[in-house]
């Protein structure tokens, strides 16, 4: 008999949140409840709309919500101080954005630094850091360039590296796939998985990509604003060698260039 207790690592509680336009309300959560579990593959799945990035966004503390409660990692993040949010994401939540938000003048290996260097971490510290999760991401030899000389897929693996870099509990990921062709979305979803499963990252994705929903150890179907469904166990793992990535036997950096290799526009 199985008598392992899965820690929950965010806690949602009775949770809305509603946005005005004058005085027309447009709710975007309606008393949502869930639980993410500790080294959970999460994938919220819903239409556009149905409230998927307005949770990510509450739980990242990056927006407030009009009642209920949040707690991540033990704290109630909702009725934190305005620093008190910034240090809290700064040491425990890892961003991966749809549009990629990277800073255009800097370098790819100073867009990963960045955030070590708001950590606290001395420039030469930050810069070994963001070398090694480069050259994680299959994008070693590529850290000098800026934003403008990569690709699409380029720019989102660094932004990975970016979430990464910071050592955070939880990695959350707003829409990763939707700005990539069907191709390079398929290798980021292999590498999103790989990372999980090698350093027991929490990931909660934000996602209508049926590749992402079939890579999910859970998910959770949102609709207008309230949870309307949870599949527990219910997909099978993503096979690798389904999305041409046949690595399970190499390490994390020779499965990760290994995966992105051939095909250096991705």
């Amino acid at each position: 008999m199985d008598t392992t207790i899965t820690q929950s690592i965010i806690s949602v509680r009775d949770l809305s949140k509603c946005y005005w336009i004058g005085k027309v309300p447009f709710p975007a959560l309606n008393r949502v409840n869930l639980e993410i579990y500790d080294n959970d593959f999460t994938v919220l799945a819903g239409r556009s709309g149905s409230g998927k990035s307005t949770l990510l966004n509450i739980v990242g503390a990056l927006e407030s919500a009009d009642t209920g409660e949040v707690v991540v990692d033990n704290q109630n993040i909702l009725q934190m101080s305005a620093d008190q949010r910034t240090q809290f994401r700064l040491q425990t939540i890892g961003f991966v954005f749809q549009a990629y938000n990277l800073i255009q003048v800097l370098t790819a290996q100073e867009n990963v630094a960045y955030v070590c260097r708001l950590q606290g971490k001395s420039k030469l510290e930050s810069l070994e850091i963001a070398a090694h999760w480069l050259d994680a991401v299959g994008l070693g030899e590529l850290g000098s360039r800026r934003p403008n000389q990569l690709s699409g897929g380029q720019q989102q693996r660094v932004a990975v590296a970016r979430a990464l870099a910071t050592n955070p509990k939880i990695v959350l990921a707003d829409e990763p796939t939707a700005n990539l062709d069907t191709v390079t979305a398929q290798k980021l979803v292999c590498l999103l998985q790989k990372l999980h499963d090698d350093f027991n990252t929490t990931f909660l994705i934000s996602s209508h990509d049926p590749d992402v929903k079939n890579a999910s150890s859970r998910l959770i179907k949102l609709s207008d604003g309230h949870v309307i469904k949870r599949w527990d166990e219910a997909l099978p793992p993503a096979d690798p060698t389904q999305l041409s990535c046949p690595i399970k036997n190499l390490s994390l950096s020779q499965r990760l260039r290994r995966l992105f290799e051939g095909n250096p526009a991705q």
